[in-house]
Parts: C-alpha cells; sequence; structure tokens
C-alpha cells in the first residue's frame, strides 16, 4: 500500500494497517500521516517532533487537547525521533508486536514508559524497564491515574518519589500521597496544584506536613475552591496575597472573606474593583477602605 494514501483510511482501519507494517514502512507511513491526519489519537506526537518551537507552543495553546500534561511537557523538553513516537502510538494503540518490533530495533524506551505510567500497565512497565527505560518516566502518569501499585513498582526501580508528588497532588490521590512522603518525597511541589484542584484531604496532609505557601491561596481563590480558601485562611494564610485579583474578577463571596479574614484594603484594591465591573464589589471595597480615603475616578 501506498503510504501516501494512509491518510484516507478511516482511524480504525489505520490502526489495523499500521499494526502490520514492517518498522521501515512503519516510519515512513507514519511522516507522511503527520501531514494528513494531525487529528488522529498519537499522531499529534510524531507531529510535534517535526515542528519548530515556536509551531509547538501555538500547538499547546491551541489544540493540545488530546495530549496529556506530562506528554507535552515531555515532548517539547525531548523532542523525540519519528521512531519514538512510533512506539508511543504503537503503546498507546496496544500493538505489541510493534512495540517488540520497535524496542528489538533499539528505539529509546521512553515514549513507551510514559503511555504505561499513564494507563497503568504493569507488563508494559516490565518490558520499558527491561528495554532500560527510566523508572521516573512512568511516574507522573502512574500518580496522576491513582496506579497504587505500579507506583510501588516504579519506586522499587529507584524512581524518585518527587517526581510523582505533582501528578498525585494534581490529581488529589491522597493514599498516593502518603505512601510518596513515606518515601521521603518533598511535601511541596505539588501544595498549590493540590490547592487549585481542591483536593482538601490533600491539602491538610501538606499543611500537617509544614508546607506553607502564600500563592497557594491565591491559585483556590482562582479556581473558585472555597473550602480549601477557608482551610488556608484557618491555618494562617495571608489574605492580601488574593485581594487583589478577587477585587479584578468582581468575586464579591470571596473579596468579602478576605476582608473578613483581615486583607488591607486600598486604592490599588479600589481600582481593581472598578475593572472587575461588579458594582457590588466595588461598594464592599469602598466601604472598608473608608470611602474618603480613596479616589472616585
Amino acid at each position: 500500500m501506498n503510504q501516501w494514501c494512509l491518510g484516507s483510511l478511516p482511524s480504525e482501519i489505520l490502526d489495523e494497517v499500521l499494526s502490520h507494517l514492517p518498522l521501515t514502512s512503519l516510519r515512513s507511513a507514519l511522516l507522511a500521516l503527520c501531514g494528513h491526519r494531525r487529528e488522529h489519537p498519537g499522531l499529534k506526537a510524531l507531529w510535534l517532533s517535526r515542528q519548530d518551537d515556536r509551531t509547538i507552543q501555538h500547538w499547546l495553546l491551541n489544540m493540545g487537547g488530546d495530549l496529556s500534561s506530562q506528554d507535552t511537557i515531555f515532548l517539547t523538553s525531548h523532542r523525540p525521533e519519528p521512531a519514538e513516537c512510533a512506539l508511543y502510538v504503537a503503546c498507546t494503540n496496544g500493538h505489541a508486536t510493534v512495540v517488540e518490533r520497535l524496542l528489538t530495533a533499539g528505539v529509546r524506551p521512553g515514549m513507551g514508559m510514559l503511555v504505561a505510567g499513564r494507563s497503568g500497565q504493569l507488563a508494559l512497565v516490565e518490558r520499558m524497564l527491561e528495554a532500560g527505560a527510566s523508572p521516573d518516566m512512568g511516574m507522573v502518569g502512574a500518580c496522576t491515574s491513582g496506579h497504587l501499585s505500579l507506583v510501588e513498582r516504579l519506586l522499587a526501580a529507584g524512581a524518585s518519589p518527587d517526581t510523582g508528588m505533582i501528578g498525585a497532588c494534581t490529581s488529589g490521590h491522597l493514599p498516593l500521597v502518603e505512601r510518596l512522603l513515606t518515601a521521603g518525597a518533598n511535601p511541596k511541589p505539588g501544595f498549590v496544584l493540590a490547592c487549585g484542584s481542591g483536593s482538601l484531604p490533600v491539602v491538610e496532609r501538606l499543611l500537617a506536613a509544614g508546607v506553607r505557601s502564600s500563592l497557594g491561596l491565591l491559585r483556590a481563590c482562582r479556581e473558585g475552591r472555597l473550602p480549601v480558601v477557608e482551610l488556608l485562611l484557618e491555618a494562617g494564610a495571608n489574605p492580601n496575597m488574593a485581594l487583589n485579583d478577587a477585587c479584578s474578577r468582581g468575586d464579591l463571596h470571596l473579596v468579602r472573606r478576605l476582608v473578613e479574614a483581615g486583607a488591607t484594603v486600598s486604592a490599588r484594591e479600589l481600582t481593581s474593583a472598578r475593572r472587575g465591573r461588579n458594582p457590588r464589589v466595588v461598594e464592599l471595597v469602598e466601604l472598608s477602605a473608608g470611602a474618603a480615603s480613596l479616589p472616585r475616578t
């Protein structure tokens, strides 16, 4: 089959064709498809590997929904070769024969470990470790998806517990957070993300571990995580950190709560409140600081 005609095939037929192509044809087919079928699952990885940094940045801002955040971070920093992207596609679609063919040909296994960690495929993780993949490559995905048994295996293989902390905190998997802390993970990197995701149990656990960050309050306010906001204020977070942002967004409830917690209102907050165009917020800010002391224009 002429590889340059593959772009017209339906996805399910395309998967089957790709699974039976020899290595050289598979590489050529994927290179051809990147110009025709960017919407096909997994092929964005290949397309990204052929673009310059500016194009990648544009894609991430406008078209990046089909790849997870850890995938896009890896792709932009690592810039894999087309054969590595072929491994990504084969692992994502479950084509074991193609995976073996690529690994036997010497393709670096990092992309396969990325997929294995996210999908929780222990057998695939074992195969990638056997091929020399870094266990850290699978940690973020495994923690984000909540695969505790897989995390145990990766830790045993030498993965850093710090690598998974961001994923565990973002997804709110408290048992994983506990396990990583026991393994010696630094609790600070995931704190702001846990505040933004609204995972109250995880935030409570990290506060108990001694983590404090004013950025956590700002992130929780921006994401509307009111229970987390209350918890952080009770723990002594500085309400001034988030007041101006809440005023500019016209969030009456948050502004009132931050003022009640002792936030200092100034002309800066009044300016932001007027830009937020919520008359009730403007009124509250004026009353809180004293209308006579604040400019009206």
